[in-house]
């Protein structure tokens, strides 16, 4: 039976075209996408990296108008501060990253990060458990991204502080956790180092997700097999290390695998 050209160009795109009985008959996958995917795959499409408007001002005391009160935070390239709005009083974190020959990811990373979170504040009443984009202004040396302040800190603080939770208010924080990621996922979005670092909390202890310079757009026909994120909470097949680094896991049986593997996952949540 001879093929329609139709069927041969969606098949040389890579989609596959799913067999109807025993009669050879195909149907193209271009006649089977549902309108919300065919949405849902324009959405990501549209996704790349978003304008930053530029600026001359340093940020040494002043990022736009918001004023830098102190620094709450340290990481690979940069610092966050709690700053306040000099007209409205608003609280706000600034990360200001810097710009750097010798660590270029640096800047690639804080580039990403600003344009998931552009793209998921599109979505305003379904990401209420994602920190919120405000602006994003750089200048020659630096980079600085105004987000919503997390007055509850972040997870491991918190359980640093307080030890052991509360099972009830373990499965309130990783239910939300869960909705949070459902809901990146649903949008095209994977976070890829989700960790109790990452996991902030506002003032009543709502669960407020951020941190994406990791993230990564995604369809339901890609793959990727880059290592990212953060190792202590990689899962160990991720890893292209050698085995004896995470011997605890590699148990001989499923059973005692299983079994470890609970205990591992209770102590990060619990």
């Amino acid at each position: 039976m001879q093929r329609t050209t139709k069927e041969t160009n969606t098949e040389r795109k890579g989609i596959a075209v799913p067999q109807r009985g025993s009669r050879g008959h195909k149907k193209s996958a271009s006649c089977s996408m549902s309108p919300s995917l065919q949405r849902y795959l324009s959405e990501i499409a549209s996704l790349h990296e978003k304008e930053i408007a530029f600026t001359e001002q340093k940020f040494k005391t002043h990022v736009a108008k918001y004023r830098l009160i102190k620094a709450i935070g340290q990481g690979s390239g940069g610092e966050v501060f709690l700053a306040r709005h000099t007209e409205t009083d608003e609280k706000a974190a600034i990360k200001i990253i810097r710009k750097s020959s010798k660590h270029p990811h640096w800047e690639r990373m804080a580039r990403q990060e600003n344009s998931t979170m552009q793209y998921l504040a599109r979505f305003p009443k379904e990401n209420k458990h994602i920190v919120q984009h405000k602006m994003t202004v750089e200048n020659a040396k630096e980079i600085a991204i105004v987000m919503e302040y997390a007055q509850g800190g972040d997870l491991f603080e918190l359980v640093k502080r307080r030890g052991k939770l509360p099972e009830s208010e373990a499965w309130r924080i990783f239910k939300q956790m869960i909705q949070a990621v459902k809901f990146i996922h649903g949008k095209g979005i994977c976070h890829r180092d989700i960790q109790p670092c990452n996991v902030f909390l506002d003032k009543h202890h709502n669960v407020l997700v951020g941190d994406w310079g990791h993230s990564k757009t995604w369809t339901p026909f890609d793959t990727t097999q880059e290592n990212c994120g953060s190792l202590c909470y990689a899962a160990p097949v991720s890893v292209p290390l050698p085995p004896f680094i995470f011997s605890p896991l590699f148990m001989k049986t499923k059973k005692e695998k299983k079994k470890k593997t609970q205990q591992c996952f209770a102590k990060i949540v619990c």
